[in-house]
């Protein structure tokens, strides 16, 4: 044996070096007496199965997946906490219910329709929108000071404005005698009461030279 043989020897047969060949002989004996040895053997044996396997490992995607790792030990960990974990069953039962109920199908769809997607954008986020979001708590405080009690008489007036201001209703007045015809229908007598009580209500809030507005405001803030 040459001297470098007989060096390795001494190498080898030293007692920590014994140990870790005794550790490594057991790993051999248990992976071969579970069976592990000889698929790892038929594989290697395998030139196809192996140059799969060799090509998976240096695929693109396993390169990303290594250059990304520290990323995705992050992530992972967000999610064996425990609070991430209720919030991410509680977004799948959420889903599931949504679902269950034929609502997420037309949300999909509606999010893969550009068209249609573009004219909720556009509908959402314009000057009208925005003027809205900015003034929305004086719009509030305004709305506050609605009786909604009276929100039918509301709905009535609507009706009743639209109903009038359709153009095959409009009749041109052209005399004052025709106004005199007029004021002998019930309906437009009722009319003319309704109108005046409305003018009385808006005069016990008129206040000369600060106007309507300064009164509400002064009411709002009392």
């Amino acid at each position: 044996m040459t001297n470098g043989e007989f060096y390795a020897l001494d190498n080898l047969l030293k007692d920590e070096k014994l140990n870790s060949l005794n550790k490594i002989l057991d790993v051999i004996n248990t992976t071969d007496r579970l069976g592990i040895l000889d698929v790892i053997k038929g594989i290697l044996e395998d030139e196809n199965t192996i140059g799969k396997i060799i090509g998976s490992l240096t695929s693109d995607d396993v390169l990303e997946l290594l250059a990304s790792w520290d990323k995705i030990i992050k992530t992972t960990k967000l999610f064996i906490n425990d609070d991430n974990i209720y919030n991410i069953q509680f977004l799948i039962n959420l889903i599931d219910k949504v679902r269950s109920r034929g609502i997420l199908d037309p949300i999909i769809g509606l999010l893969e329709d550009e068209e249609s997607l573009g004219k909720i954008i556009n509908s959402l986020i314009n000057d009208f929108t925005l003027s809205l979001i900015n003034h929305w708590d004086e719009i509030t405080n305004d709305l506050s000071r609605i009786d909604l009690t009276n929100f039918k008489y509301y709905t009535l007036l609507v009706s009743a404005t639209g109903e009038a201001l359709k153009t095959e209703n409009v009749k041109p007045i052209t005399s004052i005698w025709e106004i005199y015809k007029l004021l002998k229908d019930p309906d437009i007598q009722r009319g003319l009461g309704v109108a005046a009580s409305v003018l009385k209500h808006i005069g016990k809030l008129y206040v000369p030279d600060r106007g309507l507005a300064f009164e509400a405001e002064k009411n709002s803030k009392t």
